[in-house]
């Protein structure tokens, strides 16, 4: 239990410790997975749409097209899982601010800015020689590692196969986030390669280097309008930035596909020839605001009551010689991430309470039961302890 009596909420082997995000199929959670004593981030399919089959097709989809690519520069997908009616993804966790969050801030310095587009180009190269396209790069789906500046592609939700026959694919339904998509993705039935993928990476470059978007419409018709004008030069907001870095810009943000660069190679050639990109990214990282170590277990729980391992939420205990503990949230996961306690000194108990039981009769340990019995655990030490709400 925690500060506001809720207990945290556990989903398989994974401990949900705060929300990271949202978009419009999924919440994001950190989360403690438990067997690997590792961090991880977890997507699950949200609200009504867990309910529909095709929409978890399409999330289950996002799953199958992470598991194709193996790079760097794109947080993998671990594993994609189903519990009743709640798909959910096990993602690479990392801890660091989006570029969004760094350009809040301001403009960034314009080396960092290229460094940050370079490392997001060579992860797109790798996603289209692979025949997926993003279709939704943006700030907010950008990563960067506090401990060591790594830039990591995120969020392939509204990502697409493309033909083998042609690198294309047909747009359906209309979908992105306006002021990042190439015009071409606004009509439905229109043939989108790789270039739409290079319209966000412009888009990104240009927020980055003037904390402005670059079509700022008050409604759609007026973006859309703003995107067949073009766009404001960088330059005219910051002197300093080379015209060639300012002309691939406008290049990247043109109309029609066929007057971009077309390809993601083409740009990273294009940039490393300019010689612009700073080695670290020490001014980004050197602001960063910092990752929230603090649970929210609380908000998680009123989120999700339906995801918990039990009918009712479940309690964490110590089981020791000294007796048993109940483990408040930001406990119990300073004792995971410590390495303090592993899945032999686990206990849980279900409210109302349950009999006391050993773990492999209780069925959200069911799943351990080989682990602790490989590892010569005394099973009476793990139990479900029926322990009354507020006592110990």
């Amino acid at each position: 239990m925690n500060e506001r009596g809720v207990a945290p909420v556990v989903l398989d082997d994974y401990v949900l410790l705060k929300k990271l995000g949202e978009g419009g199929m999924g919440l994001v959670y950190k989360a403690h997975q438990v067997s690997r004593r590792r961090d991880v981030a977890i997507k699950i399919l949200r609200g009504r749409l867990a309910t529909s089959a095709a929409e978890r097709k399409r999330f289950e989809q996002e799953a199958r097209l992470l598991s194709r690519l193996d790079h760097p520069g794109i947080v993998r997908a671990l594993t994609c899982c189903q519990r009743g009616a709640y798909s959910y993804i096990v993602m690479e966790y990392v801890d660091g601010p989006t570029v969004a969050q760094a350009i809040e801030r301001g403009p960034l310095p314009m080396d960092e800015a290229v460094r940050i587009i370079l490392e997001v180009l060579r992860a797109l190269d790798h996603a289209h020689q692979r025949g997926v396209l993003h279709c939704d790069v943006k700030p907010d789906n950008i990563l960067i590692r506090s401990k060591d500046g790594a830039v990591k592609l995120t969020d392939f939700g509204l990502a697409r196969w493309l033909r083998k026959r042609d690198r294309r694919v047909r747009n359906r339904v209309t979908c992105g986030t306006l002021q990042y998509m190439a015009p071409e993705q606004l009509s439905e039935n229109a043939d989108i390669d790789c270039r739409a993928d290079l319209y966000g990476v412009g888009a990104t470059l240009y927020h980055m280097l003037t904390a402005c978007v670059p079509f700022a419409g008050e409604s759609l018709a007026e973006t859309i309008l703003l995107k067949k004008q073009g766009v404001t030069p960088v330059r005219e907001f910051r002197a300093e930035v080379p015209r060639q870095l300012d002309e691939l810009v406008r290049s990247l943000l043109e109309p029609r596909p066929e007057a971009r660069p077309q390809s993601a190679a083409e740009v990273i050639e294009t940039l490393d020839t300019l010689d612009l990109a700073a080695e670290q990214l020490c001014v980004v990282l050197g602001k960063d605001p910092g990752e929230d170590a603090r649970t929210d277990s609380a908000m998680t729980a009123l989120e999700l009551p339906a995801v918990t391992s039990a009918k009712e939420p479940t309690r964490w205990y110590l089981v020791g010689p000294e007796g048993v503990m109940e483990l408040g949230t930001r406990h119990l996961e300073h004792l995971l991430r410590t390495g303090q306690i592993d899945l032999g000194t686990l206990a849980a108990r279900n409210n109302p309470p349950t009999p006391f039981m050993p773990v492999g009769r209780h069925a959200p340990f069911r799943h351990l039961w080989d682990d602790l019995r490989a590892r010569k655990v005394r099973l009476h030490e793990v139990a479900c302890v029926p322990v009354r709400t507020g006592t110990c």
